[in-house]
């Protein structure tokens, strides 16, 4: 098994930045309503400990396939720091996007009371800063991995991001806020601005 000391490090990293902006950060947020945080963050913590479980160990064994069939793309070093920058540009997304939703933030699909639509901050510009976050933080993880089949892996679990979370949100949204959204829609791009 590839487990060497980045992919250990980016495990952690990833565990401890989950549980920042996953669960301290919207006891920020959420100021006197601990109850509602604690249920979304249970939530929460069960999807992330999934995301864990299945997307990165998948990427692992497949990243463990390539090394021994030396599919290594770059080396050592490049894997690591592409693989690090992008965890924490998406730590960082997803930070942002916590913060911009403030108390309408929910770790599942729905509409928390009294909810609008975000336009404001990074949703001014783009619809799923969250997202985002997560498949930059999966890519890096590919990169650690410093070899093409984990990199691959990587890709499908953001497309499986991508169809299962970001697609469906969207239709949820449509149907919920009617024109609003798609005039929203019109006016933002998905993940990069001006790109998609």
């Amino acid at each position: 098994m590839i487990i060497n000391f980045a992919l250990e490090e980016y495990l952690y990293l990833f565990i401890v930045s989950e549980i920042v902006v996953g669960i301290v950060m919207p006891f920020i947020i959420l100021k006197g309503e601990k109850e509602k945080v604690i249920q979304y963050k249970l939530y929460s913590l069960i999807e992330s400990i999934l995301y864990i479980l299945i997307g990165m160990t998948f990427i692992a064994i497949f990243a463990s396939i390539g090394q021994f069939y030396n599919y290594g793309i770059f080396n050592y070093s490049t894997g690591n720091i592409v693989g690090f920058l992008l965890f924490l540009i998406g730590i960082l997304y997803q930070g942002i996007a916590e913060a911009s939703l403030g108390k309408y933030y929910l770790p599942y699909l729905g509409i928390a009371e009294g909810q609008k639509i975000i336009k404001n901050g990074i949703y001014k510009y783009i619809r799923h800063p969250g997202y985002f976050g997560e498949m930059l933080i999966f890519l890096g993880f590919g990169f650690v991995t410093y070899n093409i089949l984990g990199i691959i892996i990587a890709l499908i679990v953001d497309i499986f991001i991508y169809i299962g979370e970001v697609l469906p949100e969207e239709q949820y949204l449509e149907n919920n806020f009617g024109q609003e959204y798609k005039d929203y829609k019109k006016e933002t791009y998905r993940f990069i601005p001006y790109i998609f």
